[in-house]
């Protein structure tokens, strides 16, 4: 006999309904996302303990970074732990100098950033910020 034939029912996969789940929980998560001003109301200057800043702030997955600052005085660069460590902008993973830059994060994992201008990366103008997932 087996199962009557309706007319008119959609039959949905196992596969279907996983990657429906998956895609409405990343609609929903970008949809959670912040906008977080990197140095709070001090923006990206020289004199801010980003270390400390970046420890207090929790960011996620598509969260937006946004960096503020005087773009005739400073600039930021994404670079690795290594570039990071020795203030290197060689070789950038990213570069921006608006003076009003959005970052949107879309790895998780711990993103780093600089000021490659001068020597202000050797004076404390530099981030690591971890992105929870």
């Amino acid at each position: 006999m087996g199962i009557p034939k309706s007319k008119g029912l959609i039959r949905i996969s196992a596969v279907q309904i996983t990657a429906l789940l998956l895609w409405a929980t990343l609609l929903l998560e970008q949809a959670a996302a912040a906008s977080v001003v990197v140095g709070g109301e001090n923006g990206w200057t020289l004199g801010i303990d980003y270390k400390k800043w970046a420890a207090a702030t929790k960011v996620k997955r598509f969260d937006t970074l946004n960096f503020k600052y005087d773009n005739s005085q400073h600039n930021v660069v994404r670079v690795s732990k290594e570039d990071y460590d020795s203030c290197n902008t060689v070789s950038p993973l990213g570069e921006f100098s608006s003076g009003e830059d959005m970052v949107k994060l879309t790895e998780p994992g711990t993103h780093y950033y600089i000021c490659g201008l001068t020597e202000h990366c050797q004076l404390g103008l530099k981030m690591a910020i971890h992105v929870h997932a």
